[in-house]
């Protein structure tokens, strides 16, 4: 993947929050994030021109942090890549998982019963799918922070 493509996308990913009309100005994102605002305003510039520097690999994952998944999938889309909020590991219940997993089967499983899938089938297991996979990596969140699965 072409450098460009990689920085015009953090560029990209940020002008969807930063700038007249956005959620956030330059000075308060680079506060919150605890990062220079010269920093997010040379990454707003064009790639290329005098103004733009790349932002720091740090500083991309601090700003990330404030802005969320959204954000970071943004910076990630050249590479086909997607990110997703991980809960604390306070926050994590296992069985409160498995329960919401088998909730997501089931409506699937309704879905399909006929044995005949439809595009407006279809279309109601788009959210299904996507609440599926924020399960998937809260999920993985629970085994990285190391809590026990049910009988272990």
């Amino acid at each position: 993947m072409p450098r460009s493509d990689a920085h015009g996308a953090v560029r990209d990913a940020l002008r969807c929050y930063v700038g007249p009309g956005r959620a956030w100005k330059s000075i308060d994102l680079a506060s919150e994030a605890g990062v220079p605002v010269k920093s997010i305003e040379c990454a707003l510039a064009q790639v290329g021109s005098e103004h733009w520097r790349p932002i720091p690999f740090d500083r991309l994952l601090s700003i990330a942090a404030v802005l969320g998944g959204a954000f970071a999938t943004g910076c990630l889309r050249p590479a086909s890549l997607g990110a997703f909020v991980l809960p604390s590991a306070a926050a994590l219940d296992p069985a409160a998982l498995m329960i919401e997993k088998l909730r997501l089967a089931n409506a699937v499983v309704a879905l399909a019963a006929d044995n005949d899938l439809s595009a407006d089938d279809l279309e109601k297991m788009i959210p299904i799918a996507n609440a599926g996979l924020e399960l998937n990596m809260q999920m993985l969140a629970a085994h990285a922070a190391g809590i026990p699965r049910a009988g272990a």
